[in-house]
C-alpha cells in the first residue's frame, strides 16, 4: 500500500483532526506499510504534497478534506510506489539543504548578532 493510501485509510476512520506523528503511528501499528525508519517524515511530506486531499486543522494536525471523494481519486491516481519514495526523497533532501546553521542563536553572545529577519554574525 503506498504512503497516501495508507494516510486516507487512517483518516478516514477517525473522527478528528491527528497530529503527523500519531498518523504514522497508526499506519505502522496496523502494519499498512513496511517498517521504516523516519514514517512521521513520510506521513508530512505526503501530506504537505497533496494539499487538495489533506487540510491542516492545526499545527501538525490534519484531516480529509470534506469534498474529496477516494473512489474518483484511486482511478485517476497513477502514482507508483517507485515515484512516491521518490518525491519524499527529494522532499528530504530539498528540506536538508537549504540552509548550513539549523538552530542558530542559542550560545551567542548578544551583542555580537545583529537581530533582523535574517541574522548576521559581526564577530
Amino acid at each position: 500500500m503506498k504512503w497516501i493510501d495508507a494516510i486516507i485509510e487512517v483518516l478516514k476512520t477517525s473522527k478528528e483532526a491527528m497530529h503527523y506523528v500519531d498518523i504514522a503511528n497508526e499506519i505502522m501499528s496496523r502494519q499498512l506499510r513496511e517498517e521504516c525508519k523516519t514514517p512521521h517524515i513520510s506521513v508530512h511530506v505526503i501530506m504537505n504534497a497533496h494539499q487538495d486531499i489533506f487540510i491542516k486543522d492545526s499545527r501538525g494536525k490534519y484531516k480529509l478534506c470534506s469534498a474529496f471523494n477516494y473512489g474518483n481519486w484511486q482511478k485517476s491516481n497513477t502514482t507508483t510506489d517507485k515515484d512516491e519514495e521518490k518525491e519524499i526523497e527529494a522532499q528530504i533532501t530539498k528540506t536538508n539543504n537549504t540552509t548550513i546553521i539549523k538552530a542558530y542563536g542559542r550560545m551567542w553572545e548578544r551583542e555580537k548578532v545583529e537581530w533582523k529577519c535574517h541574522p548576521v554574525l559581526l564577530g
